[in-house]
């Protein structure tokens, strides 16, 4: 067997540190991937959030060995807000985990306060016509009565898991929306 391995690095003198390359590129990979899980994203790569600063998050905590736990990312690299990233955020607030629970409370004061303030910028310019609930992303879902982040995200992950709604009644389907809520947004909303 000695015999064989030697031959095999005489005549084939790159391939082990190629093998070798290759799996700490596997590794790194795996490692980085199970870094990125900090952080829950609407449609961002996750390359682009490992890449973020420390200021594109509403929360940044410290687990015992001094890593950073990142959470809730809702700026771009420029300082930006994305506010279908933050209302994200905010509907999935309790799916991170955390630390320290006071953290979450920052971070939902944090979103929260531009949350409002986006979301009075936007209710002032006007409603216009009808929303197509099949269509409309989560910055405008947060426009129709009684919606608000946690219901946004439900309504777009159940039609991402179920299709489009054929009609508008048939938004109650969503958990959390019921006669009540759909009384209050039927002349607000269209499936078509």
């Amino acid at each position: 067997m000695k015999h064989t391995a030697n031959l095999f690095r005489k005549n084939f003198p790159g391939c082990f540190i190629s093998v070798f390359s290759i799996y700490f590129l596997l590794v790194s990979l795996a490692f980085l991937t199970w870094e990125i899980k900090e952080g829950i994203c609407l449609g961002w790569e996750q390359a682009l959030i490992l890449h973020l600063p420390d200021s594109s998050f509403a929360s940044i905590e410290t687990d015992g060995s001094g890593k950073k736990i990142r959470h809730c990312p809702y700026r771009d690299a420029k300082g930006n807000i994305d506010f279908g990233q933050l209302i994200y955020e905010l509907g999935t607030l309790s799916e991170n985990q955390w630390m320290h629970p006071e953290e979450k409370d920052n971070a939902a004061k944090i979103l929260n306060r531009h949350y409002e303030q986006y979301l009075e910028e936007k209710l002032a310019e006007g409603f216009g016509k009808p929303m197509n609930i099949n269509t409309e992303p989560l910055s405008r879902l947060v426009m129709l009565p009684g919606i608000g982040p946690v219901l946004a995200v439900k309504i777009v992950r159940f039609r991402e898991e179920h299709g489009p709604f054929p009609r508008p009644e048939d938004i109650q389907k969503v958990a959390g929306i019921g006669k009540g809520t759909f009384q209050a947004l039927r002349f607000y909303i269209r499936t078509e």
